[in-house]
């Protein structure tokens, strides 16, 4: 941005950030000696925002008025996932989840699928369940243990409400799936 006052008749220059389906407005201000700014606290990957930009002056009667000179909208990154199947034994099934790390991604739900259903009794990184929520830092390595799997099964591995920080990123999910 550049902000462009020489008769110095602007009380404030200022942003204001709204979430889309929020009404939250936050308003940021903005430093004249400054060129950018960069939007880090309460910032969702994969989301809609709107910026609104104003500024504020005195009229000749010392009234207060605020003007909008600019109004964009914007989407956030959305954050890349992987998850793959490194190794199979004895009816264990080793997986690996990789991430850009471009957002901190911290939980999801892991939920496994034999020939389409879940599985009567499986275990997610030995926890009794057959799905499971998952801690998610950087690349995570886990496992998944069904019993009563039988060779030609189809396995499928799907990873889904994948969160940063407690909110579900949205249209965010990943799966694998394989002949056993």
């Amino acid at each position: 941005y550049v902000i462009y006052d020489p008769k110095k008749e602007y009380t404030s220059v200022y942003m204001e950030v709204k979430k889309e389906g929020s009404n939250e407005v936050d308003t940021i201000y903005l430093n004249s000696s400054e060129t950018t700014y960069e939007l880090t606290n309460g910032i969702f990957p994969n989301t809609n925002y709107e910026l609104t930009f104003k500024y504020s002056y005195l009229d000749e009667y010392n009234n207060l008025h605020s003007d909008t000179f600019d109004k964009v909208n914007i989407t956030t990154k959305k954050p890349n996932i992987s998850l793959e199947v490194t190794r199979i034994s004895f009816n264990t099934i080793h997986y690996l989840i990789t991430t850009d790390n471009s957002y901190p991604l911290t939980s999801a739900t892991l939920t496994v699928l034999v020939n389409g259903e879940e599985p009567s009794s499986s275990k997610i990184n030995g926890e009794e369940s057959s799905s499971s929520g998952i801690i998610i830092n950087g690349n995570t390595i886990g496992n998944v243990s069904i019993s009563n799997i039988s060779e030609g099964d189809i396995i499928e591995l799907k990873l889904t409400d994948v969160k940063s920080n407690g909110t579900i990123i949205k249209d965010l999910n990943s799966s694998y799936k394989f002949r056993y």
